[in-house]
């Protein structure tokens, strides 16, 4: 009789999820196993790296800025497939959210300065989104409704009828963030971490605007 056909490879996705799988294992309990990336290519990324920290370190809101803006124009990019006004509306809206974000950190962190208790990340995530969630709520339709020339009755009627439910999306979405932010980020990449995630969350809001659209 021929002999039995081999097993079918596995999918590309398994391969990818074992091997980060035997990487996060390995930087755990801190055995330096193969590298999948040549090695310049691995001193190019870190190098890359620890040049945006020095910027970071030198020029914090400068760097965030720029960095969130690039973010909102490629998120919204990917979720449209396309160039158009809307990608330079996101910019816009990054430097935006960038500038908000640092000095809603800053005042954030003052506020709770010198303060312990067992709980203190709880604390600063309930007091985070119960100002950042509805103030980046009710920012966004409106600086993007005055950047398409939209009247302010209309963009006060859309507040009126989203408001609410947009909050709600919007704490299931941003409240994990909060949690890993204050309880992992350092604090100095508080607000690029913020910004990494509107990456995600920029996609998202580009989708659901597409879609309403059609």
């Amino acid at each position: 009789p021929p002999p039995p056909p081999p097993p079918p490879p596995p999918p590309p996705y398994a391969l990818a999820v074992a091997m980060s799988a035997m990487l996060a294992a390995a930087a755990l309990i801190g055995v330096e196993l193969w590298n999948p990336l040549p090695p310049h290519f691995v001193f190019g990324l870190q190098s890359c790296w620890q040049a945006y920290n020095e910027c970071l370190a030198k020029r914090p809101r400068l760097t965030s800025a720029i960095t969130s803006s690039l973010l909102s124009a490629l998120a919204n990019r990917i979720g449209t497939g396309e160039l158009s006004m809307f990608t330079a509306h996101f910019a816009v809206w990054g430097v935006i959210v960038s500038l908000c974000s640092s000095t809603w950190v800053s005042l954030l962190r003052a506020l709770f300065e010198g303060r312990r208790s067992r709980v203190l990340v709880v604390e600063k995530v309930v007091v985070d989104q119960l100002v950042s969630v509805p103030f980046f709520t009710f920012l966004f339709p409106v600086v993007h409704g005055l950047l398409q020339g939209v009247e302010p009755a209309v963009i006060y009627e859309k507040l009126y009828a989203t408001f609410a439910q947009s909050c709600c999306k919007a704490w299931r979405f941003w409240t994990p963030v909060a949690v890993c932010s204050y309880s992992l980020v350092p604090p100095q990449m508080t607000v690029v971490f913020f910004s990494a995630a509107g990456f995600v969350w920029n996609i998202f809001l580009t989708l659901m605007h597409s879609l309403k659209s059609a």
